[in-house]
């Protein structure tokens, strides 16, 4: 059974006349991390709402199609049901802060698990160090950078151990060290607990570094799904649609160093440069 099956999904906002999503199709395997890209409203954001259950129940539009998650309709289970299953963590990480201490903000999603408060308090804990925030417990969220809401909004997140974890542009505030930081917590917790990862990302150079495959959005519809090599080796497609090409793939296709397999990364650059 896949983790997510999407079916000729559309979905268009009650006030508008234009679908966001035009006829999506893609599946998802349990245990996989996969890169969604896209230019500014190709429809990312409102697909990962819709997988996460959270669109179709709390905005008034119009949807066509069918999402599964784990073999439940995400369209119609509750969101309370399916937030069992699924965490979501967004781009401004303020507009998911509920709570006056950064150690409430994350234990607050695990309070409805039926967990001891042994149990919570030492996924808290286990969390905000995976994301390199203990020592902040007794913060309010608000006096945090950018950066550090994002990443305790993420441990909320993690500490939830979900079967899917959609982190749409969730990183976007973090310096480069720290995206690399928590997609690799995200990488091993993956691995561990055997969670499937949807990640929205700009940044191709480390989306690459991760991902296991890559969905293409262009105009509400998925234009290429796939092996990120397979992916960005349609270097003249992906500029036509505006994504940025991994910098290591760029320069190798500009000095036409690569003998039929375009590198991904500085390592796989410097091998095919030599």
């Amino acid at each position: 059974m896949s983790a997510v099956r999407v079916k000729d999904l559309w979905w268009r906002y009650h006030t508008s006349r234009e679908w966001i999503l035009k006829g999506v199709d893609f599946e998802v395997e349990r245990g996989e991390f996969v890169g969604i890209v896209g230019p500014s409203g190709a429809g990312k954001t409102t697909l990962c709402l819709l997988v996460a259950g959270v669109l179709s129940k709390s905005v008034k539009g119009e949807c066509k199609g069918r999402v599964e998650l784990f073999g439940k309709d995400a369209l119609r289970t509750g969101v309370r049901q399916l937030s069992e299953e699924v965490a979501i963590v967004l781009q401004d990480a303020d507009t998911q802060f509920v709570t006056m201490r950064v150690l409430e903000e994350v234990a607050f999603p695990l309070e409805n698990l039926g967990l001891s408060r042994e149990e919570i308090l030492e996924r808290v804990s286990e969390a905000l160090e995976f994301v390199g925030m203990k020592g902040y417990e007794w913060k309010h969220p608000h006096e945090l950078s950018g950066g550090q809401k994002q990443r305790v909004a993420i441990a909320a997140a993690l500490a939830k151990r979900p079967r899917l974890l959609i982190l749409d542009e969730a990183t976007s505030d973090l310096d480069p060290l720290g995206k690399r930081e928590v997609l690799s917590v995200v990488s091993r917790l993956r691995k561990e607990y055997e969670v499937t990862v949807m990640i929205v990302d700009h940044n191709t150079d480390d989306l690459v570094k991760f991902v296991d495959r890559v969905i293409v959005l262009e105009g509400g519809r998925v234009a290429a799904f796939g092996e990120p090599r397979a992916i960005f080796s349609r270097i003249e497609q992906l500029r036509t649609i505006g994504i940025r090409i991994p910098q290591p793939t760029e320069v190798a296709f500009k000095l036409g160093a690569a003998n039929g397999e375009l590198p991904l990364t500085v390592e796989e650059a410097a091998k095919a440069l030599a």
